[in-house]
């Protein structure tokens, strides 16, 4: 068996690794082993001689099913789940399982369709890690089991080298603390005390904290998130197609939506009144054709128009604009009308806009099992703070949510005097066409 070095200095993710480590492997099945991880010979002999991966079939990944009594485990500690009949294949990993059935050992084996489904994988979330590759298996029923069941012995162990390499990173992401000790740490993410009276000021919303909201919305949304790009792509070819359309996202977060939208539209431009979203999106994108600018979007106009995208939006092309993924559902109720206003002012008489709810007959699911499952999006709530029939969730922590029915989707663009030209609701998703 060959050992392959992706970089003597490589320090990306595994997903960014195995990318790269495709001009050597080709489409050559190969064994995935962690580098903070140590296993018995036979173990990684076992990966590599497994029938599934061989044939193309599917990945593998080894399991250690002897949990009882592990403590001391890591917050990033992946785990595994599985039916209790069928222990064939692993139907979910993750380091947040609320139920599983063993951890993951550090050892995975991928076919050689592995490149394309991390590529396409990274292109849509680029800071997925391993367990998201895994779960692209798991969710198709192709990611088999391995179980440790010979008590062969493997480690996971914090080297010197690795132990030096994570403080350097910690320092790079976080911001110094003075403590009333007088020590100074470093801490990562929004240290700053939150009271029940407060809300969110978005403009100030953490990265680490959007990012860990992205992945939670995700694991509810995968299909609407799917459905969301098909569908704005079919609204590009009704403008004209890709040459004639310039996109616009009300919104953009860190880009999960516009980067990898990219080949829809001959330009794609990202705005958020968020600083550190906007610069963390630039960083992200790797396209020509796509840029970000920091701004209010109740001034959407004037920002397109002065801002470093004022050649693109000047052009003589079709407007897209675009605001999905319920955002416009947190933005503050009083902001609402000028946003529908600026976004079809923009959009003018030949372009269009395109607005995803969050689908109000979805709910009353959502609650129970988005919201309530997922404290750290919305902070913990009781019955008193849910209005099931507005649709509505406001929390202690100043999260705020509104999800919107098709009939009421169509009754509120009527009333802002806009013109409807199409309402598809699809599964979670509420999806709205209008122009001025």
């Amino acid at each position: 068996m060959d050992a392959v070095v992706v970089d003597d200095t490589w320090s990306g993710s595994e997903v960014d690794g195995i990318i790269k480590a495709e001009s050597k492997l080709r489409d050559t099945p190969f064994v995935f082993v962690a580098t903070n991880h140590a296993h018995d010979p036979e173990l990684i002999s076992k990966m590599a001689t497994s029938g599934h991966v061989l044939d193309g079939t599917g990945a593998a990944c080894l399991i250690e099913h002897d949990v009882e009594g592990m403590v001391g485990l890591p917050q990033t500690t992946i785990f595994g789940a599985w039916p209790a009949l069928d222990d064939s294949h692993v139907t979910a990993v993750g380091t947040n399982l609320k139920a599983y059935n063993g951890v993951f050992a550090g050892l995975a084996a991928f076919p050689g369709d592995v490149f394309k489904k991390a590529r396409t994988l990274h292109e849509t979330d680029p800071a997925a890690d391993l367990s998201a590759l895994l779960n692209v298996y798991a969710r198709k029923d192709t990611l088999h089991l391995i179980k440790n069941d010979a008590k062969s012995v493997w480690l996971a162990g914090l080297t010197e080298a690795s132990r030096d390499f994570s403080v350097q990173q910690l320092e790079k992401m976080g911001s110094p603390l003075k403590l009333q000790t007088g020590e100074e740490v470093v801490v990562l993410g929004d240290h700053s005390a939150s009271t029940d009276e407060e809300g969110g000021d978005w403009s100030l919303f953490s990265v680490e904290k959007w990012r860990n909201a992205v992945f939670t919305t995700k694991s509810f949304f995968e299909q609407l998130y799917a459905d969301t790009h098909t569908f704005i792509e079919q609204q590009v070819e009704k403008l004209g197609g890709r040459d004639n359309v310039c996109l616009i996202e009300v919104g953009c977060g860190t880009g999960e939506t516009i980067i990898p939208l990219a080949s829809a539209a001959k330009y794609c431009i990202g705005i958020d009144i968020n600083e550190d979203f906007i610069k963390y999106s630039q960083v992200q994108n790797k396209a020509d054709n796509v840029r970000f600018v920091c701004g209010d979007a109740t001034k959407l106009q004037e920002l397109l128009s002065t801002s470093e995208v004022a050649d693109w939006a000047g052009e003589p092309l079709r407007k897209l604009v675009i605001c999905v993924g319920n955002t416009i559902g947190i933005i503050p109720e009083f902001l609402r009308d000028s946003i529908y206003r600026n976004m079809a002012e923009v959009a003018g008489d030949d372009g269009a806009c395109v607005v995803i709810y969050w689908n109000g007959n979805c709910f009353g699911e959502a609650v129970q099992h988005f919201y309530n499952e997922n404290p750290q999006l919305c902070g913990p709530f009781k019955g008193k703070h849910v209005d099931f029939q507005a649709c509505t969730l406001q929390t202690p922590s100043g999260y705020n949510t509104k999800w919107t029915k098709p009939e009421e989707a169509r009754e509120l663009l009527q009333s802002k005097g806009l013109t409807t030209l199409e309402v598809v609701e699809q599964g979670r998703g509420v999806m709205a066409v209008f122009r001025k």
